[in-house]
């Protein structure tokens, strides 16, 4: 495609996403109630699973003190669809508990997995014994709270995929939250 093509494309392409945004709601309130319950949550739970870990997959590669893992793994789309779901569900039916389940879920999720993120499970060469002196002990403190902040980080990720989803099936949400913050 010449330069020339791929220059018009690109200057057309707001006018494109424009007229996307314009009709999406056109098309979504065509569905029925129920296929836009079924489409919400497969987006929540499916779709959530695959941008967070990409999105975690990226960080990985550009922070240093982490190993990288998957991203993909079978238990990232249990734990994470399980909060999506039911971040999505208390959004669709009780939006003022919302809050409270994201923080006692969080509180819950690093307390269960900081103890696994101890220096001994840092990746060979930088755990913490006394082998490799203070240095070595200092770089496994740096690797647990690395993972720490990224699963936080993830975390954040995970409930605002859950969020707009939610969102997506009940707008009126935001007037919930919006009455409560006054």
């Amino acid at each position: 495609m010449p330069w020339s093509d791929w220059a018009d494309w690109v200057l057309q392409l707001p006018a494109q996403m424009q007229a996307l945004m314009v009709a999406a709601p056109q098309w979504w309130s065509d569905l029925s109630r129920g296929m836009q319950i079924l489409l919400g949550y497969t987006l929540s739970v499916i779709g959530g699973w695959v941008l967070v870990g990409a999105f975690m997959s990226i960080i990985r590669k550009t922070v240093p003190n982490t190993k990288p893992g998957p991203s993909f793994a079978a238990l990232d789309l249990w734990v994470g669809g399980t909060e999506r779901c039911i971040a999505t569900t208390l959004i669709l039916f009780a939006p003022n508990y919302l809050a409270s389940f994201i923080g006692a879920w969080i509180a819950l999720k690093f307390a269960a997995h900081w103890k696994r993120r101890e220096p001994d499970t840092a990746p060979q060469g930088i755990r913490g014994d006394n082998s490799g002196g203070e240095d070595a002990r200092e770089q496994a403190w740096k690797y647990v709270t690395t993972s720490s902040l990224l699963f936080l980080v993830g975390s954040v990720f995970s409930f605002a995929v859950a969020v707009a989803c939610g969102l997506l099936l009940n707008p009126d949400a935001l007037k919930v939250w919006a009455a409560h913050s006054r």
